[in-house]
């Protein structure tokens, strides 16, 4: 007897390793600090003080790297929350400290 096989594969890929990452860095942050963000379209990120104050919102812009200018801000922490299709996703903290 002889038997025959036909395999189909479908391969899926993603490009970039950063794909659905979501980093701040340095903290503490003295005059700027840095996010990426690997979420893409349909996503922004919202700075908030210790009150719970939006202190900046950033949408996204289709690039994975942002340096945000804290200069003027007051020492102390903050919150950066990454929203995707209106949906929180990611909260990660950075010091700003001068």
């Amino acid at each position: 007897p002889e038997a025959n096989f036909n395999i189909h594969a479908n391969t899926t890929s993603i490009s970039g390793a950063t794909l659905n990452s979501f980093n701040v860095y340095p903290s503490p942050a003295n005059e700027s600090f840095t996010i990426e963000n690997g979420f893409g379209k349909n996503s922004y990120v919202e700075i908030y003080n210790v009150l719970g104050q939006t202190v900046k919102r950033i949408p996204s812009d289709n690039t994975n790297s942002i340096s945000v200018n804290c200069s003027t801000w007051k020492n102390g922490y903050y919150v950066c929350r990454l929203y995707k299709d209106g949906k929180a996703e990611k909260t990660v903290k950075v010091v700003v400290a001068h």
